[in-house]
């Protein structure tokens, strides 16, 4: 973007956006504005933004190879609560998103619950949204229908996932 446009960096933990406002200085990115997620921004900021990037948290799966001792703490309580979480980050960005204006949704998780199941959950609750189908020039093949999937078997890098859902209404 070139330092033109305005970009929001939104958490609901402040010590992360600060962590984040040190991140975005040495990149040299100054149209950034952090703010911690409130029910009075979101309302005021309601059916704004071009793009909604939503780098949801997740089980990490993607990067078990790199932790492996991640795997061992790692228990079906865990999926089941960033499951919901997500649901519900999804769907707070999704207002945020205007009538064709983008909403990517991305995880370090190679899991079928954390990515493709909650789109298709996702999309089910929301008609108003519609998979893109991601393009990208790269040399490996990385898209698969309409993801974008890295994986440390087929790409020698962390699990990635990656959808673009647009708002079509």
């Amino acid at each position: 973007m070139r330092n033109k446009g305005r970009i929001f960096a939104l958490d609901k933990y402040p010590e992360r956006l600060e962590n984040a406002k040190l991140r975005f200085k040495r990149a040299e990115v100054n149209n950034v504005t952090c703010q911690e997620i409130n029910g009075k921004w979101l309302k005021r900021h309601k059916e704004c933004a071009d793009v909604v990037l939503v780098d949801a948290p997740c089980s990490g799966t993607g990067t078990w190879r790199r932790n492996p001792d991640m795997r061992a703490k790692f228990q079906q309580k865990d999926l089941d609560e960033l499951t919901e979480v997500q649901a519900q980050i999804l769907e707070t960005a999704s207002m945020l998103v205007k009538k064709n204006g983008r909403l990517i949704y991305s995880t370090c998780s190679v899991l079928l619950e954390e990515n493709d199941e909650q789109i298709e959950c996702f999309l089910r609750k929301f008609p108003n949204f519609k998979r893109i189908k991601v393009t990208l020039s790269a040399k490996e093949n990385v898209i698969d229908g309409y993801y974008l999937r890295l994986s440390p078997f087929r790409n020698g890098t962390d699990g990635f996932f990656a959808a673009c859902l647009e708002r079509v209404e």
